[in-house]
């Protein structure tokens, strides 16, 4: 039976190979909120 964590883990291991590893931007913006705020200093704040 799965858990609702593992349902959790496959959309962020699918989101995560979607955009780093497939580097499929635009199949990647169904993850992402356009408002998401990336709090890395060396990133992009925005999807966009």
């Amino acid at each position: 039976m799965s858990t609702i964590e593992d349902k959790n883990k496959a959309i962020v291991r699918e989101a995560f190979d979607t955009l780093f590893n497939k580097r499929d931007y635009a199949a990647a913006e169904r993850f992402w909120s356009p408002e998401y705020i990336q709090h890395s200093a060396s990133a992009l704040t925005r999807m966009k």
